[in-house]
């Protein structure tokens, strides 16, 4: 039986590279992104995708449930890449956007793993400083996942 791995916010960059690099691991992968047409996407390319939104407690609440049935409970990772950024300097950002911003990309990461199993190992990571690490990660040298899998942003 593979191992079962959840990402979040697969929908393009880290998360979509690292869902298509362990999957040519070998591993189960569940891959979430707010936008239905990327859960479209992502299931035409052959992963379990779920819709998720970080926002949404009772998202949350149903993705892990759902991935919970699907695994027998039995999840390997879980992996919360899901966030977003504001492509602007941050003293002129109003304290609302950083508050929302903040909000999904620090606080909901946490509500994932109040919901997750003791068992599993829980990856987080800040996108700034991982891009090369995880196309190592996620595609060594393999130049067909290269292509997903770009080694500078």
């Amino acid at each position: 039986m593979k191992k079962s791995i959840l990402i979040t916010g697969c929908s393009s960059g880290i998360g979509k590279c690292l869902a298509h690099g362990l999957r040519n691991r070998g591993y189960r992968i569940y891959a979430t992104a707010r936008q239905p047409a990327d859960v479209d996407e992502l299931a035409a390319d052959g992963f379990e995708s779920l819709r998720l939104d970080l926002d949404s407690s009772e998202s949350i609440r149903y993705t892990v449930n759902e991935v919970l049935q699907r695994t027998d409970s039995k999840l390997y990772a879980l992996i919360n890449n899901g966030a977003y950024g504001q492509p602007s300097a941050v003293e002129v950002l109003s304290r609302e956007t950083l508050r929302a911003q903040f909000e999904t990309s620090a606080q909901c990461p946490r509500r994932m793993l109040l919901r997750q199993w003791a068992q599993i190992a829980a990856m987080n990571h800040v996108s700034l400083s991982a891009p090369a690490a995880v196309s190592e990660i996620a595609a060594p040298r393999d130049p067909a996942a290269s292509a997903q899998c770009p080694r500078r942003m």
